[in-house]
């Protein structure tokens, strides 16, 4: 029994250490072929994002969603009181027109 047990630890041991070799050489193979792959190129075209551009276009995106938190926020009620208080001006001339027409239709 000790010795069928010894065999199956030493079989899992072989496929751990093959494993770790596999993802050892897959790292040093990745890693050269992206140093190769970088000097095949006479002269790196690709150059890295400016800093400054970065910043000012982070600081464009969050004034426009500020712009657009206050326009949904701020401008919409407004809208919609105008037009509730223009609603309520109407309902109100209304009352006043059947107001006037009721003691003119009695006398």
């Amino acid at each position: 029994m000790q010795k069928a047990d010894d065999h199956i630890q030493e079989i899992e041991r072989g496929h751990n250490v093959r494993y770790f070799v596999f993802l050892l050489l897959a790292f040093v193979a990745g890693g050269k072929l992206a140093n190769a792959s970088r000097s095949m190129v006479e002269h790196d075209k690709v150059r890295p994002p400016s800093w400054l551009f970065m910043i000012i276009r982070f600081i464009a995106i969050k004034a426009l969603l500020m712009c657009r938190m206050l326009a949904t926020g701020v401008i919409r009620p407004l809208i919609q009181l105008i037009s509730l208080s223009a609603v309520w001006r109407k309902m109100r001339a209304a009352r006043r027109e059947e107001a006037n027409d009721s003691p003119s239709e009695q006398g």
